[in-house]
């Protein structure tokens, strides 16, 4: 081994000099940096980099948070599902699978020590704890992370490109929507009202004044979580987008085991642009998070079907199922679904399989019924057996029947018929009965397989004859409900069903691709539609993105109040308003529901069914008597909802309500004469106090 040479003096002087020359160079690059900030340093430069930077930590912050969570969750799904043999599933399938059965007990968790007044940072510390305990089941998740990022090393065709950037695209402006402050109607009337109201009080309780109290909360009880940290549903919102993902995950996982990536894509890529979709991503709702539940739903029922004689995947579909009847009730059609096709698929055993499958549902979904009943009197509240404050009037009100379809005479019935066809023409977001922008491919693409059926492969055929009959089940609940009640034939209550018809969509992609294109290529067609519906639909998701001035709020050009009143409006103005009251003071709304930026010192009491008024007359109360009981339970102010015109509030629920129209017409004649107006935006909203 030769010896080391020694270091010349010459030598060591020009290492010296250049790591002088480096530290120099160091030197004068932060001292530029440092003299350009101060140098601009002034308005309104400084208020944009201070905006940009608080904002950008803001959604660091967001996103970490629901990253830490979703870690935690896919490590306990990793675990708890580790004597299943998850190989023959994608990356994407196995992340999709652990991450919502992790999550999903995460919550069962959180209700458990709620209930037991713990709804506190506690809870975090107990969620840490489990997440040290799954290391191994973290790590196993973190590489199933890595090998979907690798991809598969093979080159993707143009369409495949198109696809995948046009996906990214639409998923990014989303996320910057879900980024800032929290909108939608239904996160502000319950979704984050929920999780608000525990926080404040460190117990999950009853509170009769809004219903939705009494309903499972799977989705809320994790919202909840990440406002112990943040203080705001933001996070929530980025945690709905992320379930979005995992809907996507296993759908798209599915189609590419199944079929190809071809279809996969398109596939997602269709649901994407579904402008209704989309747009639920942004928001702290949970229908996109039952949709997640159902993708995987449909993963675990299908693998019992090709391995019947592993009772695991059973036992896991029946979790799955009630993992996701504790996110929402209208998971029912999907249990339905499942045990039919349980029933098909292995007649002789059926009668213990379904018991099998049936009581693993029931103990994923027990801590809510037993919530019920200690809380509301009730394991299903308020649905057959009352509960707590829940009276025939009440439930009149929350099961207004009528409205439906077979209403509107021919023309309902026939829609009824064509139903996911009628949905795709006619469904336009907020606009009912559809309320819902699919697009034009995704309902009626699974209608191919009536055309192509005798061309398609062993291997799709079969995927079809399983999903068909819970396509068959949801369709068939879809039309009961939508027949009969007003809000029945709305697309968001029935996402749950959605993964089962976009795969089935996907197997009609793929083989589309496999006809022969002599002569006509109908894949190009098909293709060139997509694109065409993604030119003219596009300006939906623009459109949105521009409205809600996220992008400005998020780069300092608007201030989150500035956001606010953009994005509510008069109810915003009025709740700022209501910033100015005495502390400990008590509003009782009037035909307003949305209580959820109700300031902090004060409490607010919404008009959760529009029937503050009408109820307890109707039960015997006489609007005297009714006035007087006010006062006395200690309402300070009343905020009054009304818009002339009959566009919102008092005058229009006069209306919609015709069962209580002669209730509510009693309102001004008696309410006016007993209070004086504090405030008035002269449009929707006025603030009352009692006259002395």
């Amino acid at each position: 081994m030769p010896e080391p040479q020694p270091v010349s003096k010459k030598t060591s002087q020009e290492a010296t000099r250049l790591m002088r020359s480096k530290l120099v160079l160091i030197m004068g690059l932060m001292l530029i940096f440092a003299l350009y900030f101060w140098g601009h340093n002034v308005e309104p430069a400084r208020s944009v980099l201070m905006a940009g930077l608080l904002s950008t930590v803001n959604a660091g912050m967001n996103i970490g948070l629901v990253a830490i969570l979703a870690l935690i969750g896919g490590g306990i799904g990793q675990m708890a599902l580790s004597r299943l043999d998850l190989t023959s599933l994608t990356a994407a399938e196995r992340l999709a699978l652990t991450s919502l059965v992790g999550l999903g007990s995460v919550s069962l968790l959180t209700v458990i020590l709620g209930l037991l007044g713990l709804f506190n940072i506690v809870i975090w510390a107990v969620v840490l704890v489990i997440g040290v305990l799954c290391r191994a089941g973290i790590r196993r998740y973190v590489a199933d992370v890595r090998l979907l990022l690798r991809g598969t090393g093979q080159q993707l065709s143009v369409w495949e490109r198109f696809a995948a950037i046009v996906i990214a695209v639409l998923l990014v402006m989303a996320l910057i929507i879900a980024l800032a402050p929290a909108t939608g109607w239904d996160a502000i009337y319950y979704h984050l009202v929920i999780p608000q109201r525990y926080i404040n009080t460190g117990i999950i309780g009853a509170h009769t004044d809004i219903h939705f109290f009494g309903f499972p909360q799977n989705t809320e009880m994790l919202y909840g979580l990440l406002m112990m940290v943040t203080g705001s549903g933001t996070a929530a919102a980025v945690l709905h987008y992320t379930m979005g993902l995992f809907a996507f995950l296993a759908i798209g996982g599915y189609l590419y085991r199944q079929v190809s990536r071809s279809a996969a894509l398109t596939i997602i890529l269709l649901m994407v642009m579904s402008f209704g979709i989309w747009k639920h991503l942004s928001v702290a709702y949970v229908d996109i998070a039952l949709m997640a539940y159902g993708a995987v739903a449909v993963i675990a029922i299908t693998q019992w079907v090709e391995d019947k004689s592993n009772s695991k995947w059973l036992i896991l579909s029946g979790v799955i199922a009630g993992l996701a009847v504790g996110v929402k009730y209208t998971a029912a059609p999907l249990v339905i679904g499942m045990v039919l096709l349980i029933f098909l698929y292995d007649m002789r055993r059926s009668p213990r399989n379904i018991v099998t499958f049936g009581i693993a549902a029931w103990v994923a979904f027990l801590t809510w019924m037993v919530k019920g009943l200690l809380l509301y009197q009730n394991p299903v509240f308020p649905y057959v057996f009352g509960g707590l404050e829940w009276d025939a009037v009440q439930s009149a009100n929350f099961n207004v029947s009528g409205g439906g379809l077979l209403s509107e005479g021919i023309g309902g019935l026939v829609q009824l018929i064509i139903l996911p066809i009628a949905a795709t023409l006619f469904g336009v977001e907020q606009r009912l009965p559809y309320g819902f922008t699919m697009g034009p491919f995704l309902f009626v693409l699974p209608f191919g397989l009536l055309l192509l059926w005798g061309r398609l492969s062993d291997l799709v055929r079969r995927q079809a004859r399983i999903l068909l009959p819970m396509a068959l089940v949801l369709w068939a609940f879809w039309v009961v409900v939508a027949a009969t009640s007003g809000i029945g034939g709305q697309i968001r209550l029935m996402l749950v069903g959605l993964p089962v018809i976009a795969i089935l969509g996907g197997l009609v992609f793929h083989e589309i691709e496999q006809l022969p294109t002599d002569n006509l290529n109908v894949r190009f067609f098909v293709q060139a539609a997509i694109v065409m519906a993604l030119v003219l639909g596009g300006f939906d998701h623009v459109h949105y993105l521009a409205k809600t001035r996220a992008l400005p709020y998020h780069v300092g050009l608007i201030s989150e109040d500035d956001y606010l009143l953009g994005n509510f409006g008069l109810l915003y103005n009025a709740m700022m308003q209501l910033d100015t009251l005495p502390n400990d003071s008590q509003v009782l709304m009037m035909w307003e529901d949305r209580s959820y930026y109700c300031p902090d010192h004060i409490t607010c009491i919404p008009d959760a069914l529009f029937d503050n008024w009408a109820r307890p007359i109707r039960l015997g109360t006489s609007p005297d008597e009714l006035l007087q009981q006010w006062q006395d339970e200690g309402i300070d102010y009343i905020l009054l909802f009304d818009v002339a015109d009959g566009s919102g509030g008092y005058s229009m629920w006069l209306d919609l309500h015709a069962f209580a129209r002669e209730q509510n017409e009693l309102f001004p004649q008696v309410f006016f004469s007993a209070v004086d107006a504090v405030w008035t935006d002269g449009v929707a909203y006025t603030l009352y106090e009692w006259r002395d």
